[in-house]
């Protein structure tokens, strides 16, 4: 008997190292299966938001693996491109660190991060400025970035290294900061060919901002101002080449307010606008967005008043996505301006409504007076309460509305017409979420997707930026 088990014991290891050998060849190793090209763009997905130069993380945990996975990450320039600075013990060694790291990335522009943290003795270091060498390769920084607890930590860091690096070759500036930065650091002498700006506060501030280079900017980010609506509306006035904007902003309601003069903004492609306060509904008189393709506003805290005439001005006709939240409008100012967006392709809406009227208005019931036709994406938070009345989710009335939007328009241009995506966030129970996917069968069938699930806290609201 023991015989027979040390037999099969043996045939087990040896089964076991036949295995381990054909793993260990070269014929089962990723680099063998994946072309270079394919595991190059795998490592870029790999990165950090911010790149350190510590071995723990990618881009240099990478090249610790093997000798093929170096090779490759050492030939992807894209992996090099970035880098932070933060405080260490071994600050003065790290300019030199950051030389060679911009040396791999080739040609490409490069972005450098400082992060001075709590104490300043990043940007106050009496070495630091002598550490870091202007050469061919700092050239090329097309972007800077800031982050520090105190304002005047930027301040500092801006002005040991402006002797050192060429700021009129700078196209992107993102500063981050707890409280408010004297504005002059960031004026058009510092940066004369800046395109992209970045300002966000921890806490919102009383803030002016007289000295910016606002006629040359095309994304512009202002985060945690307390701002008038005048104020604000005066900012925007100045962007006469934006394409991109985010303001994030707790606007004070009671400061009077002078409409400005009519005003075209031309280049606007996408504006998002986050109050933290109610804010002003009159904000956008006398604005003009003619190329706007995507627009985002809402609230963070308890709901916003609306005003029919916030966005009367502005012409949607261009529209592709709107996002509404946490603004107290009526059912009818909602078609309104949806049947001013004729070509509005994505809506996003978290709004203290009867979802059941909403649902009603929008299906379906004759051609061709249909409200946004070209929908295809519909995403609708639910609120179970309006006030101190129960918001009850009608599943009947839900698939109404998704049916009769699924084939629209004739049978050549239904398919790209149709609404292919609908996602619902209302506090049902599972009997209801599974009898709308039972009436909605074949739907799914045909290729719906559909998103049913609780979402207690609403909408999330990003503010970040993808530039």
């Amino acid at each position: 008997m023991l015989e027979a088990r040390a037999k099969d014991l043996e045939e087990q290891r040896i089964k076991i190292q036949q295995l381990h050998d054909r793993i260990d060849s070269s014929s089962f190793r990723v680099p063998g299966i994946i072309p270079s090209e394919i595991l190059g763009e795998i490592f870029i997905a790999c990165l950090p938001q911010y790149p350190r130069p510590i071995i723990t993380e990618a881009p240099l945990l990478l090249c610790r693996i093997c000798t093929s996975w170096r090779r490759i990450a050492l030939n992807t320039p894209q992996l090099w491109t970035f880098i932070t600075l933060s405080q260490t013990k071994e600050v003065l060694k790290l300019p030199q660190v950051a030389e060679k790291w911009f040396s791999l990335a080739g040609v490409l522009p490069l972005s450098l991060r400082f992060n001075a943290g709590p104490q300043p003795e990043l940007s106050l270091h009496p070495g630091f400025s002598r550490s870091l060498p202007f050469n061919g390769v700092w050239s090329r920084l097309s972007n800077l970035e800031l982050s520090a607890v105190q304002s005047h930590s930027i301040r500092t860091i801006l002005r040991n290294i402006r002797p050192l690096l060429d700021f009129s070759k700078i196209e992107r500036v993102a500063v981050r900061t707890d409280y408010p930065l004297y504005t002059d650091a960031m004026s058009p002498e510092t940066f004369p060919n800046i395109r992209k700006l970045i300002v966000s506060y921890k806490h919102p501030v009383v803030h002016r901002f007289d000295v910016l280079p606002f006629p040359k900017l095309t994304h512009l980010c202002l985060s945690g101002l307390w701002l008038s609506a005048q104020s604000w509306s005066t900012i925007i006035r100045r962007c006469v080449a934006l394409q991109h904007g985010l303001f994030v902003i707790a606007t004070a309601m009671d400061s009077p307010h002078v409409a400005g003069s009519e005003t075209t903004l031309e280049h606007l492609l996408t504006l998002k606008i986050v109050l933290h306060t109610f804010g002003y509904p009159r904000m956008m008189d006398n604005l003009h967005f003619p190329s706007l393709r995507s627009l985002s506003i809402g609230c963070v805290e308890r709901p916003g008043v609306w005003n029919p005439k916030c966005l009367s001005p502005i012409k949607l006709n261009q529209l592709r996505s709107l996002v509404l939240y946490r603004l107290k409008i009526p059912i009818k100012d909602l078609l309104n301006l949806l049947r001013a967006t004729t070509l509005l392709e994505s809506l996003v809406i978290d709004l203290p409504i009867r979802t059941s009227n909403f649902f009603e208005e929008i299906t379906v019931k004759q051609q061709p007076d249909i409200t946004v036709p070209m929908l295809t994406r519909l995403t609708v938070f639910h609120s179970p309460f309006l006030g101190k009345s129960v918001n009850a989710f009608d599943v009947v009335c839900f698939v109404n509305m998704v049916r009769s939007r699924w084939n629209v328009g004739s049978a050549s241009e239904s398919v790209n017409r149709r609404l292919s995506m609908v996602s619902v966030r209302p506090k049902v129970s599972e009997i209801q979420a599974e009898r709308t996917r039972r009436l909605l069968g074949r739907l799914l069938q045909e290729g719906l997707v559909l998103n049913i699930g609780v979402s207690p806290l609403g909408l999330r609201v990003s503010t970040d930026v993808s530039w």
